[in-house]
């Protein structure tokens, strides 16, 4: 098959490996949707003829990747599929680490089962540690909110009514249709620090709670639809 789609694109010799009939087929390939389409090799001005060009430069190189691989020697296959597992992994450690960045505010997330409260420790030392646990996640809840409050003001303040409001009301309780600025506002907003550390407190019984050790839920929050809870 490879061989007579060249013969109709570009001839080839015999003696031609699997690897170089694919890459040759896909350089012939692309150059014949270019004229095909109407345009000159290099001077397609269509974005549909420029995004069909893109495509077929992918595919070209997956099926030429494939096929060099291929004739790899067994050992050199393994080593390189562990190689490809090895990059894979790290890509997506890297990744999980950019999302983790970016979902806390920089400071990662954060454990109950991580804050360790030894019941020999003294009742001061506790709070301490219990304080300075929550103290970085109410700091930057407080500037994600402060974030998304400005972009709120700035909408408003330019007239303009983006899609994505509706969003942030349906969260914060608020029914939009485009004129609730003040009643999303009076709830887009920061939480006093020490309202949070005492609240934090006694709703987690000072992290110690089965809701705050197993469900990572330090405000005694409950949910009351089938299947959501602990």
């Amino acid at each position: 098959m490879y061989r007579d789609v060249l013969s109709f694109l570009y001839p080839i010799s015999v003696e031609s490996t699997n690897a170089e009939i694919t890459f040759q087929i896909c350089r012939n390939y692309m150059a014949g949707c270019q004229i095909l389409n109407g345009g000159p090799p290099l001077n397609m001005e269509s974005q549909r003829q420029k995004t069909h060009e893109h495509l077929a430069r992918i595919q070209c190189y997956v099926r030429g990747t494939w096929a060099r691989f291929r004739q790899l020697p067994v050992i050199s296959q393994a080593l390189a599929g562990v190689a490809i597992v090895g990059v894979c992994l790290l890509l997506a450690a890297v990744g999980y680490r950019v999302y983790e960045h970016n979902a806390t505010g920089g400071i990662g997330f954060y454990y109950a089962k991580n804050l360790i409260l030894d019941d020999t420790m003294p009742v001061e030392s506790k709070k301490k540690a219990f304080f300075d646990f929550m103290r970085p996640i109410a700091h930057a809840e407080n500037a994600r909110v402060l974030s998304l409050r400005a972009r709120i003001q700035d909408a408003q303040f330019s007239g303009r009514n983006p899609n994505w409001l509706r969003d942030v009301g349906l969260e914060y309780g608020v029914e939009w249709t485009g004129n609730e600025w003040n009643a999303l506002l009076e709830r887009v907003d920061t939480v006093p620090l020490p309202l949070i550390l005492v609240q934090s407190a006694n709703e987690s019984s000072w992290a110690q709670s089965r809701f705050a050790k197993s469900g990572n839920n330090m405000f005694g929050q409950w949910c009351f639809v089938a299947g959501c809870g602990m």
